[in-house]
């Protein structure tokens, strides 16, 4: 594990965590790494409470903003307090998004790995989710196999399931757009009250 996301002050407060604390870190197949605890006895004079006014996006450096978000059920509402990069333009934020987009429950681009995604949006190839769709024009293609790295074959493999993704269900177009609270399950359920039918002349660019 190289490293774990904290963008929520309730749980940075309620683990009591701290600037340079060691932490105990847990991760069980593909889940997302959680931090567990504290390793209090591993406390020096170098540990310093979290400031969030003093907090910036580590990919842009732009000020976090804190923000409340009401979580849980009508009945049983919860509010929680997160950390989010204001920048539209950061590229933290896009390559998270492009991240989510070819995930195996989205649109299951599933041969654009991580490392890929980093490499095209600091190549400034990719600027917005769309433009995963203009990695199939043939000066594109040209260029990337020839970045350090892909290959061939690999270019070959992820433009055919690009190509593949136009056809998808819409339930997961809806999923992979990332919109707040719309989920696989609220996706699929947006399918099925539209009566959507997949028309196999249509893709998704058109």
């Amino acid at each position: 594990i190289s490293r774990v996301s904290l963008h929520n002050l309730d749980f940075i407060r309620n683990k009591g965590i701290k600037l340079y604390d060691r932490v105990r870190l847990q991760r069980s197949g593909e889940v997302i790494p959680y931090i567990v605890s504290v390793i209090t006895q591993r406390r020096d004079e170098t540990q310093k409470d979290i400031n969030p006014d003093s907090i910036q996006c580590p990919a842009c450096s732009s000020h976090a903003q804190i923000v409340e978000n009401v979580v849980g059920t009508k009945s049983n509402p919860t509010t929680t307090t997160q950390l989010y990069c204001p920048n539209h333009d950061c590229p933290g934020i896009l390559k998270e998004k492009l991240k989510h987009f070819v995930s195996k429950n989205a649109m299951n681009i599933a041969s654009i790995g991580e490392s890929i995604l980093d490499l095209l949006v600091d190549q400034s190839l990719l600027h917005s989710l769309s433009d995963i769709y203009t990695l199939t024009q043939p000066e594109t293609i040209f260029l990337l196999k020839r970045f350090p790295g892909i290959g061939r074959k690999k270019v070959d493999t992820f433009i055919d399931e690009i190509i593949a993704s136009k056809t998808n269900p819409l339930w997961r177009f809806s999923n992979a757009l990332g919109i707040s609270g719309i989920g696989i399950k609220l996706a699929k359920e947006i399918e099925k009250h539209l009566h959507y039918r997949p028309n196999p002349t249509h893709t998704i660019d058109q």
